[in-house]
C-alpha cells in the first residue's frame, strides 16, 4: 500500500535513495483542499503530499505552492 512511505534512517547507510525515504501518508484524489492545508498545518515538517487514486500515486501536492496558490487574489475562500 502506498498510503504510507517507510521511515528512513539516514546515516552513513544511507546509500541510495530508498534510504532516504519519510513516512508520510498519502492523500486520496477526492480530499477537499481545506483538509490537505489542515495536514499541512499538523505536521509543518511535510513539504509535500502524494496525491492517490485507490493507493496508485497520480500526483504530489507541495506545501508551498499550494499555500502560495491560496493566498492568491483569485483563490477560493473560506479554507
Amino acid at each position: 500500500m502506498l498510503g504510507s512511505l517507510e521511515r528512513a534512517k539516514p546515516g552513513v547507510n544511507a546509500d541510495c535513495a530508498g534510504h532516504l525515504v519519510l513516512q508520510i501518508p498519502g492523500v486520496d484524489a477526492s480530499v477537499n483542499v481545506a483538509d490537505v492545508v489542515e495536514m499541512f498545518r499538523k505536521e509543518p515538517t511535510w513539504t509535500a503530499l502524494a496525491v492517490l487514486d485507490k493507493d496508485r500515486p497520480i500526483g504530489m501536492v507541495h506545501r508551498d505552492d499550494l499555500l502560495i496558490f491560496l493566498s492568491r487574489p483569485a483563490a477560493p475562500r473560506g479554507l
